[in-house]
């Protein structure tokens, strides 16, 4: 026993140096055993600075483009989302003139009556201002039904 408690102590005596060599190099703690005494750590100011890698800087470049992204499109949606509400409000009567009360007769078309009404103007711009103010879900209309139609 004698032998493996010199072999023990030569070797521990050529790596401790290389060991503790390392530990100082290296920001590794490791909590003190049973055997050896309690150092006080020599920086009690906490972590120093946080250092990103490569992948980490893309990462972080990434997630902030993303960000801006979302900003200018909420806030591109918000613009636009007010300027055609604004152009699509209508106050139920036209703003060229009066309504007139029309039954559809059996046959009849919105491009009819939209020609009817008034020959000089496109039907295709008649026909949505009809359909606004009867409230119609679609261009579907009845004989018998009773439409407010713009005149001019």
């Amino acid at each position: 026993m004698s032998m493996t408690s010199a072999a023990e102590a030569n070797l521990d005596a050529s790596i401790r140096p290389e060991i503790s060599a390392l530990r100082a190099r290296t920001s590794y703690r490791r909590r003190p055993s049973d055997s050896e005494p309690a150092r006080e750590s020599s920086s009690t100011a906490g972590p120093g600075p946080i250092r990103l890698t490569r992948r980490g800087r893309t990462v972080v470049w990434t997630l902030a483009a993303v960000v801006v992204a979302a900003l200018a499109a909420a806030i591109w949606l918000a613009v636009a989302g007010q300027a055609q509400a604004s152009s699509h409000a209508r106050s139920g009567a036209p703003a060229t003139g009066s309504v007139r009360r029309v039954v559809v007769r059996q046959g009849q078309t919105l491009w009819g009556i939209a020609s009817q009404v008034d020959p000089t103007v496109d039907p295709r711009v008649v026909i949505p201002e009809i359909v606004d103010l009867n409230s119609l879900n679609g261009t579907g209309i009845q004989a018998g039904q009773v439409l407010l139609v713009p005149t001019s």
